[in-house]
């Protein structure tokens, strides 16, 4: 398979945290990734669904906004700070979104006590974290 016939996957690099493309040509029970920055490959199990399932969990997804670019690198002083240690939360996506300009920057999913927990060190920072509830 060629570089050009390969997916963008979500994943992550799990040595360098950079971006993971699959190798394989289509959906599979076992699929292999490969780092486009270290090189590093590894295979995941994944299961392919046409549409998402409700599985009884409420699910958020976070937001910060910044009305200025001031505001902008306040935010990107203090996100990293709340949302350290956090699975879903990848600073290489806030920052291309910090780099983009975007007013808006979507920091990930997270359960219903993870918002809790994030609301209140967000809280100790003052920063403005809006959570949206997607499920």
């Amino acid at each position: 398979m060629s570089g050009s016939e390969l997916r963008t996957a979500s994943l992550r690099c799990e040595q360098c945290d950079g971006d993971a493309l699959s190798d394989a040509a289509s959906p599979a029970s076992m699929e292999s990734f490969r780092c486009q920055n270290c090189g590093h490959a590894f295979r995941v199990h994944v299961q392919h669904i046409a549409a998402p399932h409700d599985l009884g969990v409420v699910t958020y997804k976070a937001y910060v906004a910044a009305d200025s670019f001031k505001a902008a690198r306040w935010n990107r002083l203090h996100v990293p700070k709340v949302f350290h240690g956090r699975s879903n939360f990848h600073l290489s996506d806030m920052e291309a979104q910090f780099a983009k300009g975007l007013a808006k920057w979507d920091l990930g999913y997270y359960s219903g006590n993870e918002v809790k927990e994030l609301r209140a060190v967000a809280e100790k920072f003052e920063l403005q974290v809006e959570f949206v509830q997607v499920v």
